[in-house]
């Protein structure tokens, strides 16, 4: 039997730094696209922002049209594909995390132009 080998979890503070670097590019290209383009900055952040916010919901859309397969979930039931089901589990958990994250820069470029 194959052993895999156990992924390495990031901290908490690995999530938040990856996630303010995150957000720092986005500012970034924003400021790029607005001097290159002659946009205003914040048009484009509240432009990007709502982009960010779609791919968000629609990442979560799909996420939840994938696991509500009822003849996937019923063939991984039937036969012994108890792997399929634990890895189904694990992508779901990331799908909800890259929507959050995604909804979260969203708003975060959406309130930056209001402040």
């Amino acid at each position: 039997m194959k052993r895999y080998k156990k992924r390495k979890e990031f901290s908490l503070w690995v999530w938040i730094a990856l996630f303010l670097l995150f957000v720092a590019v986005m500012i970034g290209v924003c400021y790029l696209i607005s001097w290159h383009y002659h946009f205003q900055y914040m048009h484009v952040l509240e432009n990007v922002g709502i982009l960010l916010l779609a791919a968000g919901g629609l990442s979560f859309f799909g996420d939840i049209s994938i696991r509500s397969n009822v003849k996937d979930n019923q063939t991984k039931l039937n036969s012994e594909w108890s792997r399929g089901l634990s890895e189904d589990l694990k992508l779901a958990a990331g799908s909800r995390v890259f929507s959050i994250i995604l909804g979260i820069a969203g708003l975060i470029l959406l309130v930056i132009p209001i402040l």
